[in-house]
């Protein structure tokens, strides 16, 4: 009983520490995309490069990509050409690279490259491929008119539209038992793992999470699972996906996460977002409209008229000290 008892505070441990660990890349990484959207290129390299470095290599890999980009706004295009080259070995979609960022694509070594993506490819299981492009051809199709006979959705009979309805139940249930066999089997889906980029998975989660039933609260569960061992380290996106969940079926939010360049206005209490957004690792609405652009003055205004108030970061919120807010 004794060894049982030990066993048992063991992996309570390792699990609090994976947590702690998953909690501050989370918000490093929040804090980088502020950045990133504010321009200060050297504050979001350097707050994604702190992020990253509290991850294993396996889920750290998943970010070299984002990097790439950061430094391409820079004159640091070798950088830029370093960790692009990183996410290419890791299954990033060579193709995109080589569209997006030419200039920087020149400069990587296309020997080393073909050689990660041949090693990538003796790790597909081409069944799991192909089952992922039919979910996602089928997800699509039937969302954006490819399935049904009918033009406008809006104008159609009351009996074409509950044709729609029944066959948008029928996808979205074998789409949530896909997803749900990908994350019990691999966790988040990462490239490297699979063999192949997942593109369109997020997709999917969102059109799963887009009502409140009992597929959307199983999903959670097992993402708020995952997120407790930090084999899925965002768990920002939990919320980002129930409050737009919210503003979908009530019409109103709880953070201001989803939505257009209004979507404070959505915000219930803006006194009580904050408290929500720091307990899913997200920054403080203050942080998100402290850039120069249109929609973030708009919003402060927005903000200001609410009364709102900002709360306070708790102690070392952001694990290390150089990252501090008033």
């Amino acid at each position: 009983m004794r060894n049982l008892f030990f066993i048992l505070l063991l992996i309570l441990s390792i699990s609090a520490r994976a947590q702690e660990r998953c909690d501050c890349f989370d918000r490093l990484y929040n804090l980088s995309t502020n950045y990133y959207f504010s321009n200060n290129w050297p504050m979001a390299i350097s707050a994604l490069k702190d992020a990253i470095s509290f991850l294993d290599s396996n889920r750290a890999g998943d970010y070299y990509f984002e990097l790439g980009d950061y430094y391409s706004h820079t004159t640091d295009t070798d950088s830029a050409a370093l960790y692009f080259t990183k996410a290419i070995k890791r299954g990033y979609p060579l193709t995109w690279i080589k569209s997006g960022y030419p200039t920087i694509y020149s400069k990587i070594d296309s020997a080393k490259i073909q050689k990660y993506i041949l090693d990538l490819k003796a790790k597909i299981d081409f069944d799991l491929y192909d089952k992922f492009v039919q979910i996602n051809a089928l997800d699509q199709a039937v969302r954006d008119g490819t399935l049904y006979p009918i033009n406008d959705i809006f104008h159609g009979t009351p009996e074409q539209k509950a044709f729609i309805d029944t066959m948008s139940i029928r996808v979205d249930s074998n789409t949530f038992e896909f997803v749900k066999q990908v994350l019990e089997k691999y966790k988040y889906p990462i490239a490297y793992n699979l063999g192949f980029y997942p593109s369109g998975f997020m997709g999917l989660l969102l059109h799963i999470t887009a009502v409140d039933n009992a597929r959307s609260r199983n999903l959670f569960a097992i993402l708020e699972e995952l997120n407790r061992t930090c084999n899925f380290p965002q768990k920002s996106i939990i919320l980002f996906l129930k409050d737009r969940q919210k503003l979908y079926n009530e019409h109103n939010s709880c953070c201001g996460l989803f939505g257009g360049i209004n979507r404070y206005s959505d915000i219930v209490d803006v006194n009580k977002a904050d408290s929500i957004r720091l307990s899913y690792n997200q920054l403080r609405l203050k942080e998100e409209t402290s850039r120069d652009d249109t929609t973030s003055i708009r919003n402060r205004s927005e903000l200001r008229s609410k009364g709102y108030k900002p709360k306070p970061y708790p102690k070392k919120y952001f694990c290390i000290e150089k990252y501090h807010f008033d």
